[in-house]
């Protein structure tokens, strides 16, 4: 909500700030999805995703901290790119891991005591 509540071109300073705490927070939360999914041995393809997505978003993320300046207009246009082309691979990411869930709960568990 932050990120919508401060448009880039009236509030940079907080949007950015926004910007920046999304996905920072989102790379912990994949972090954490991976190790989760590591100790219940999820199925290789779905945790072969979520390392790639977690070195893909580190790269942005460390773009978005260290990436081109977005007082110029080359930065700009360079990290607006960024950010579009990790949203698309966040919602193709998501997408898998909710196929994997949903793939999962549709398999027979064996309940032997």
């Amino acid at each position: 909500m932050g990120i919508a509540a401060t448009p880039w071109n009236l509030l940079l300073g907080p949007h950015m700030l926004f910007v920046q705490g999304a996905f920072t927070l989102l790379l912990g939360f994949v972090i954490c999805l991976t190790t989760m999914q590591m100790q219940n041995d999820w199925p290789r393809p779905y945790l072969a995703s979520n390392l790639i997505y977690m070195a893909i978003l580190g790269g942005y993320v460390f773009i978005l901290f260290d990436g081109p300046n977005l007082q110029t207009l080359h930065g700009l246009i360079f990290q607006v790119i960024a950010q579009k082309i990790i949203v698309y691979i966040s919602i193709a990411n998501l997408a898998y891991q909710t196929f994997g869930v949903m793939t999962a709960e549709s398999r027979p568990t064996n309940l032997t005591q």
